[in-house]
């Protein structure tokens, strides 16, 4: 199942070097038979500091037009955007606050990839499982779960739906500014992109304002701060 051995090895000597860090994701076990040995070269663990070695690898190879697409590109990407699905789930859009649908696709997304689920989905299943089985009588799991409303209630995937142009722009935006692109240029890309195929998309000046108020930004800060951490730290160890 895991195929990051040389990632692996890199992650191990990282973590050698460094005083702290995050584990941000966890690869799950393999389905099969494996020797002691290859079990031991397995390093399930995804890291703030794998994560920023990667971004740096991945403006790498996006600056050289690369077209190469590394099985560590779709597990780190969804790790990255399972945190922007989280900030949505709490709130950072009032009208989508609590739409388990966001949790729902974590979960999905999590799983292809061989990845347990975020925790903070994991902490949402508890809790109806928990109310379910606690329950005197037979509560609507459904309900339970949030996916089920009251009357007079937007339907959840009907909420999602009108976030989900604003969503698909704010992903190639991100994408745009893993290359280096600035997010008012990159904005202005993906409104021309979005108008040339009809669709109807917010200004340009808009979109680049919701994508640095409503939280994605804050996912490319982020990046950037962990590589520069990672920078000091490799830097501090060479001395």
């Amino acid at each position: 199942m895991n195929k990051r051995s040389n990632a692996a090895d890199k992650a191990i000597r990282r973590r050698r070097r460094s005083k702290t860090l995050r584990v941000l994701a966890v690869e799950q076990p393999p389905d099969y038979e494996i020797s002691e040995n290859e079990l031991d070269e397995l390093d399930p663990y995804i890291t703030d500091t794998e994560l920023a070695d990667w971004y740096k690898d991945f403006q790498r190879r996006q600056g050289a037009s690369s077209q190469e697409l590394f099985e560590e590109d779709g597990i780190f990407m969804s790790v990255i955007l399972g945190d922007m699905q989280h900030k949505i789930y709490e709130g950072i859009y009032e009208a989508t606050k609590d739409n388990p649908l966001f949790a729902i696709e974590a979960f999905v997304v999590a799983h292809h990839l061989n990845l347990y689920p975020p925790r903070w989905v994991l902490e949402w299943l508890y809790d109806a499982f928990a109310k379910y089985l606690a329950s005197p009588n037979e509560e609507d799991l459904a309900k339970l779960l949030k996916a089920k409303r009251g009357k007079g209630k937007t339907p959840i995937k009907k909420e999602s739906r009108k976030l989900q142009i604003e969503t698909i722009a704010m992903n190639q935006i991100l994408a745009l500014n893993f290359r280096g692109i600035a997010i008012e240029k990159a904005a202005a890309i993906v409104e021309e992109q979005l108008t040339a195929r009809g669709i109807e998309v917010q200004s340009a000046d808009v979109l680049a304002e919701r994508f640095t108020k409503r939280g994605w930004g804050a996912i490319a800060r982020s990046l950037k701060q962990a590589i520069n951490e990672n920078s000091d730290q490799k830097s501090k160890s060479d001395v």
